[in-house]
């Protein structure tokens, strides 16, 4: 993974708003990739980020999207765990695909990118 201080003093800069669309952007190419085993070590990258980037905006959003965000944390801990056995079952990668979709759109919507 890339220098994590230098990455989140990047990430920080940008408005919770950004950073919320930036997670969601990490969930829609986690839901493009999950397909294709030779991505798979691009996804696991991006699951830590995402991890990553959470943490770093949590805090900074209003109780629901904290609760919504705590849950993912979960979720991601939980999926980076199992990556490597989720990657080689096509109806496995295809739920994730799917899980990761649902929640890019809803954090696009809690960002307000969308209005």
């Amino acid at each position: 993974m890339k220098n994590i201080q230098a990455l989140h003093e990047r990430f920080t800069q940008d408005p919770v708003s950004v950073r919320l669309g930036g997670i969601a952007a990490n969930f829609s190419r986690i839901a493009s990739f999950a397909f294709s085993p030779k991505n798979s070590r691009a996804v696991e990258s991006m699951i830590e980020e995402s991890k990553y980037f959470i943490e770093w905006t949590a805090t900074e959003t209003s109780p629901d999207v904290q609760a919504f965000l705590v849950e993912l944390q979960v979720k991601l801990a939980l999926l980076q765990l199992r990556w490597p056995e989720i990657s080689k079952d096509i109806s496995a990668t295809k739920e994730i695909a799917q899980e990761a979709d649902k929640w890019s759109n809803s954090l696009l919507r809690f960002s307000g990118i969308l209005s």
